[in-house]
């Protein structure tokens, strides 16, 4: 009740603070700390996440021979582009998690 109480008034900054800090000193019995996980990468996700951006370098690389795929060929270019980012986000997310 206190900390909505601060958060109405306009002097938010000592009065906010106070407010956590007698909230957190009357309930810290209930305040319960979070334990860091310890997750091994998705190996099986990693390579099918490859394997497809694999498989579009190759249809880049087929439909950049003919003239006649041209407007296949942007999409896919485009497609690789798009999912070689997402690869990489992928590779960095999973680092990050652990």
């Amino acid at each position: 009740m206190e900390i909505m109480t601060a958060l109405r008034s306009n002097d938010s900054g000592d009065a906010l603070n106070n407010a956590i800090e007698e909230a957190l000193k009357t309930h810290s019995s209930k305040i319960a700390v979070a334990e860091q996980s310890t997750t091994k990468p998705y190996w099986l996700r990693i390579i099918f996440a490859f394997l497809v951006l694999l498989l579009l370098a190759f249809g880049v690389i087929y439909t950049a021979s003919s003239s006649d795929f041209a407007d296949i060929h942007a999409v896919l270019l485009h497609s690789f582009e798009l999912l070689s980012g997402g690869f990489i986000g992928m590779l960095i997310g999973e680092k990050a998690s652990q």
